[in-house]
């Protein structure tokens, strides 16, 4: 358990809150207060910040033709992947397909948006409207690789923030039923 962020308790802060408390300019150092499980007296633990690489999906081909894919985060990169993903899948013969975004905290908008938009034909994947009532769309993206394959979609109580926005649209366009 990370009790302190660089002198900082963190008593009362969400996971993301803590992330972003941790997160700072690669190379840059920060300092942690770590219970560890079964010890004693907590200790401090001083790390440089790196650029760390996820794996943000992951699948694999199930009996039935049927492909499972998770997708563990919203990253940079992720709807690239996801999109060589489907096209492989479908010279498979995939026939449908599980996507579990359980324990998925989420990740970037633009990528939540283009992942969406692989499902997606046409539409509103989200809006958002700031303190002054201004409204902003975000709309499907066009020519989705998987804007026909049969959908179910995994989510858990981790299923944070671009999980959310994207099981929301699938869910709103009919597009796929949500699990979870």
């Amino acid at each position: 358990v990370i009790l302190e962020v660089d002198g900082a308790s963190t008593e009362g802060w969400s996971l993301i809150e803590s992330v972003i408390k941790i997160r700072g300019p690669e190379d840059s150092t920060v300092r942690l207060l770590v219970q560890h499980k079964n010890a004693g007296e907590p200790v401090f633990i001083e790390i440089v910040r790196s650029v760390i690489e996820l794996e943000s999906i992951s699948w694999e081909m199930l009996p039935g033709e049927i492909v499972y894919v998770e997708l563990s985060t919203f990253a940079d990169n992720t709807d690239e992947i996801l999109v060589d993903a489907i096209k492989e899948i479908g010279e498979l013969g995939a026939q449908g397909m599980v996507l579990d975004l359980r324990n998925n905290l989420g990740g970037l908008l633009a990528t939540t948006i283009n992942v969406a938009s692989q499902f997606l034909n046409d539409g509103l994947v989200l809006y958002a409207v700031d303190g002054d009532g201004h409204r902003t769309d975000y709309k499907v993206k066009s020519d989705g690789v998987a804007q026909n394959i049969p959908l179910v979609v995994l989510v858990n109580q981790f299923s944070a923030s671009a999980s959310e926005v994207l099981s929301g649209a699938l869910q709103d366009h009919e597009r796929a039923i949500i699990i979870g």
